[in-house]
């Protein structure tokens, strides 16, 4: 992911974690890219985003499995994917897909009883406020407890860009959220 998400910051954090269950009719997932949960003019410095998308059933393509345009993180961001450009992301449970946040990509149409359940767990650049508010759900000392790596992953750290002529972002009290662990 490092290769993918730091030329433009100095680290990334968690922006959702999400369990997705597709039920018997359900109807597709309108396309679309994670890059459009923020900006247009944001968007426009390129990838801003990773998500992996963790099979834990068999993904089929009569269960809904994630629709995937190959090569759209490449494209402008106004073209419209044929439908021949459009391939399912059919995998057997405990298959992971990654893909970036510029790629077209939404839930497929499920026509079988079986439910298709999937993690989406999605990683942006830490300048950005994630789509997800998880600040909420967590407890500081369940947070204390967990790894550094973890913790700053979860955005208790700062966002130092001095080195890149940028600012510091994510200050608690005017110091590094880090200090709550110490």
């Amino acid at each position: 992911m490092n290769h993918l998400l730091l030329p433009l910051c100095t680290d990334y954090m968690l922006s959702a974690g999400e369990l997705i269950e597709i039920r018997q009719n359900e109807t597709a997932q309108k396309l679309h890219t994670d890059n459009n949960s923020w900006p247009t003019g944001v968007q426009k410095l390129g990838n801003l985003c990773v998500n992996a998308m963790i099979a834990l059933t068999d993904y089929t393509a009569a269960n809904g499995a994630t629709q995937i345009v190959p090569g759209s993180h490449k494209w402008d961001p106004e073209r419209e994917p044929l439908e021949s450009e459009v391939t399912c992301a059919a995998m057997p449970a405990g298959s992971v897909a990654i893909f970036t946040g510029e790629t077209i990509h939404g839930g497929g149409t499920s026509t079988e009883a079986s439910i298709r359940r999937g993690l989406s767990v999605s990683y942006c650049v830490d300048w950005l406020r994630p789509v997800e508010n998880h600040f909420l759900n967590l407890i500081v000392d369940d947070v204390k407890a967990l790894p550094t790596r973890a913790q700053q992953i979860l955005g208790w750290d700062v966002y130092d860009g001095t080195e890149r002529g940028n600012g510091v972002l994510g200050y608690y009290q005017m110091g590094n959220p880090q200090d709550l662990f110490a």
